[in-house]
């Protein structure tokens, strides 16, 4: 199949190489419609505060947690905190960057301390530390961490009465916390995670210290960030897990004193990130370790004010207790990621109300924006299974410079994971992204190289994911989302089957990525490689913990993977003989830990290919509870049925290149992707994905006038609840259904639809996607019976009938 590759214009991307590499000036702009901090001129406290912005109308109640912790996590942080504050400070000025964070991080502990209980000798020990202040040595990306933690401790002594702390003395820090926030620098003038932590931390000083200039910076600098490092749906490019965590944390202090002290309330701004957080967490409440992260959670609580019911307790706080780590490539500590204090911790975290465990929304996650980013569960429970899928964006911005540049280097957190796939089974986190991009931590396995496209959960073309992109520098335009349906329960959306179809072109090829998921016991992952020329295409995983290969022939592959009492078995099929490689990668758990893990890649060479997974899963050494027989296989097509060994039921699925109507053991289907349900005595639930026909054993059960993708359930007879998706849904679609008799109602999204019955058939007309409910009369009637009696009969009628809408006039 022919294909033109569509060409994108000018990248124009700050990139850089390792910490200090190469810096290309740039003019910001925005390129999208991105996240937003609202105005970028600032609003100043009316008047100079004279009492802690962050700790704010909050301050009583977490002066009686002090006294009584509601739970560990208060205990172990106040445990913490008072540790560090019983620490000697220098007792001078800091001469070296080592200092500055260990006095910084002794000043916010006492001065914590101080706010929970007045005691006189914290209140003194944070004055001393403040008063002689400094930031010596460091980088941009360390120093505002430092600041932060003086910021902070001034802001929670700033309640002492005036007898306590004067005038004179407030003067006095407040001039060297101002000059120093004045001399932050921007570093290699790229808007990611570190100019973010700039940007809060500019102005959290400007809000601190009324200075506009400041303010203003800062919150530039914030919505520089979202243009060039945030999709519009909150993806943080850098890493949903790690880099969101701690860039979180200066965001908001500053978000909470802003509110506090100027009554400018960001936390809507920051919404996506927590509405993409949550649709993404694994089932134990961790992020994976997609796009350059770390296994561990986001801070989301920081962000709760107003709505604890949106979050989750158990992604609250990556949690570690470690001692402080120093890095190598700075050789000093990275003061507010790992000094153990949990001071800001203890002062944002709303430990009032409960968060549930459930937060009350469909578990199946589609975003909507740039992301491209799709996740199925069965449910929000932590045994649940739990399947994703990631473009792998990188920055968003296409036009950051000026001139237009077109830089080859990639982006220096991004990886080879475009259309990367990631599995949890029975809530263990399984098939893995390998991590967090550093080789430079004292643990750090040897060829430990994360970039690499074999790396990762992904297509691969000719061992790669495209020569000019490298599978990085990959923006939103580069990305179809399509044919999304959510069949869940929750919010009247119904049907059998949860789908999804990710687009993406590379190395001249384009590949559709398809997964579906019947909330059964497996996954499905269809992908469609469709190009000019021929090319070595590889199916990869990559897994955790025994991998055992269980059957390998270049017609079927079956790959077992066994962690931590859980288990998934890949079932490969693939539409030319396949050859199977294995071998063991490491995987970035969290900071300075590593864990191996396992990968197969199975490869076959066609111009245009599929190849169909079914991923299952179950308790580690039970076996395989599904018996799948290929029923079909073509240079565009495969087809499989696979049946349940202890539950009788019987499932078809059947996916192909076009559109083209085909016969596969009892399902015939025009659809790109088709699937039916058989329970042992009838026709259970079905989906089509860009297809106009369903027959089952020759019995024509739906068509409609134009393809669209639509999941049903079918094991009602008197209503069938579907849903319907709105991409690519033309208006005015006809939507038929056969051998149920007479439509008496219908409903889309609670809305009454237009409907008419033609004796073989009911019709009710779309005019978009979402919530359908179909019913019928009890009986069918007699000429429908007629009709569906001899098969072909209902065929031929329709296809007379196929592309004449006839709507009724009224209903």
């Amino acid at each position: 199949m022919a294909f033109r590759r569509r060409l994108r214009g000018a990248l124009c991307v700050a990139l850089w190489c390792g910490v200090f590499g190469v810096t290309v000036a740039a003019t910001h702009r925005a390129a999208w419609g991105q996240m937003s901090i609202g105005s970028t001129t600032g609003v100043l406290p009316p008047t100079t505060p004279t009492a802690s912005l962050i700790l704010g109308d909050r301050l009583n109640v977490l002066a009686s947690q002090w006294m009584t912790p509601t739970g560990a996590d208060q205990t172990v942080w106040k445990a913490n905190i008072e540790s560090r504050a019983n620490q000697s400070p220098s007792g001078a000025p800091p001469t070296d960057f080592t200092t500055s964070a260990r006095d910084a991080s002794i000043a916010q502990a006492a001065a914590l301390r101080y706010a929970m209980t007045g005691n006189a000798a914290d209140l003194q020990k944070a004055v001393d530390i403040l008063l002689v202040l400094d930031l010596k040595q460091g980088t941009f990306i360390t120093r505002p961490e430092v600041l932060t933690s003086y910021l902070s401790a001034y802001d929670f002594i700033r309640g002492a009465p005036l007898s306590d702390l004067p005038a004179a003395t407030r003067a006095t820090i407040e001039s060297r916390l101002l000059a120093k926030a004045q001399g932050l620098g921007n570093g290699n003038g790229t808007y990611s995670n570190a100019r973010a932590k700039v940007g809060a931390t500019r102005a959290l000083a400007g809000v601190m210290l009324r200075d506009q200039a400041l303010l203003d910076e800062g919150l530039s600098d914030l919505q520089g960030h979202f243009d060039y490092s945030t999709t519009d749906d909150g993806w943080f490019t850098d890493s949903q897990g790690h880099y969101l965590s701690y860039t979180l944390r200066h965001v908001a202090l500053f978000a909470r004193a802003y509110q506090q002290g100027s009554g400018v309330d960001l936390y809507e701004n920051l919404r996506p990130y927590v509405d993409m957080s949550i649709g993404l967490r694994l089932p134990d409440g961790t992020m994976p370790n997609v796009s350059n992260g770390l296994v561990r959670a986001v801070p989301l609580p920081l962000l709760s004010a107003g709505a604890p019911s949106d979050m989750q307790s158990d992604i609250a706080w990556y949690r570690d207790n470690l001692s402080p780590v120093p890095y190598p490539w700075l050789g000093a500590t990275n003061a507010l990621n790992n000094d153990g204090t949990y001071s800001t911790f203890f002062a944002l975290t709303d430990f009032d109300t409960p968060t549930p465990a459930d937060p009350g929304r469909s578990p199946t996650f589609l975003s909507e924006g740039q992301s491209h980013v799709s996740v199925f569960r069965q449910n929000w429970s932590a045994t649940s299974d739990y399947l994703a899928i990631s473009a792998g964006i990188d920055s968003p911005a296409v036009e950051f410079h000026e001139p237009p540049i077109d830089l080859v280097i990639p982006a220096f957190h991004s990886h080879n994971d475009t259309g990367e796939i990631l599995l949890a089974a029975r809530g263990k986190y399984i098939l893995v992204a390998p991590g967090y991009d550093r080789d430079d931590l004292s643990n750090s396995p040897a060829g430990f190289q994360p970039q690499r496209p074999e790396w990762h959960n992904v297509v691969l073309v000719d061992g790669d994911l495209g020569a000019d992109s490298q599978g990085r520098r990959m923006r939103p335009e580069d990305f179809v989302h399509t044919n999304r349906l959510d069949a869940t329960e929750r919010g009247d959306y119904r049907g059998t089957s949860d789908f999804s179809t990710l687009t993406m072109q590379y190395r001249e090829t384009e590949v559709r990525r398809s997964m579906a998921f019947a909330s059964e016991d497996y996954f499905v992952v269809s992908d469609r490689m469709l190009s000019d020329a021929v090319h070595d295409y590889g199916f990869n995983l990559v897994g955790r913990g025994t991998q055992t290969v269980l059957l390998n022939t270049p017609e079927e592959m079956q790959v077992r993977w066994e962690h931590d009492g859980a288990q998934v078995i890949e079932h490969l099929f693939a539409t030319a003989p396949m050859s199977l490689s294995t071998d063991s990668l490491w995987m970035h758990v969290t900071f300075n830990q590593f864990e191996p893990t396992q990968r197969m890649t199975a490869t076959m060479s066609a111009e245009d290919g599929l190849f169909l997974s079914v991923l299952e899963t179950g308790t580690a050494g039970s076996g395989s509870m599904l018996d799948i027989t290929q029923l079909a296989t073509a240079s565009d097509l495969l087809a499989v049925e696979v049946e349940h060994l202890v539950e009788g039921w019987i499932d078809t699925i059947l996916t192909q290149s076009a559109a083209t109507t085909r016969t596969v053991g009892r399902l015939t289907s025009d659809a790109t992707y088709a699937y039916a349900r058989w329970n042992g005595a009838a026709l259970e639930g079905a989906m089509l994905s860009e297809g106009t026909l369903l027959v089952w054993d020759g019995a024509e059960v739906l068509e409609s006038s134009d393809p669209l993708t639509i999941s049903l359930a079918l094991d009602n007879a008197e209503t069938i609840a579907a849903t319907v998706s709105a991409d690519g849904l033309m208006p005015d679609t006809e939507l038929r259904f056969f051998g149920r008799g007479a439509i008496v109602a219908a409903m889309l999204d609670g809305s009454p639809l237009a409907f008419a019955n033609y004796g073989a058939y009911g019709s009710v007309w779309l005019e978009g996607g979402g919530s359908l409910v179909v019913e019928f009369a009890a009986v069918p009637e007699p000429s429908a019976i007629v009709l569906l009696a001899t098969g072909q009969l209902a065929l031929v009628v329709w296809q007379v009938r196929r592309n004449r809408k006839r709507r009724p006039a009224t209903q």
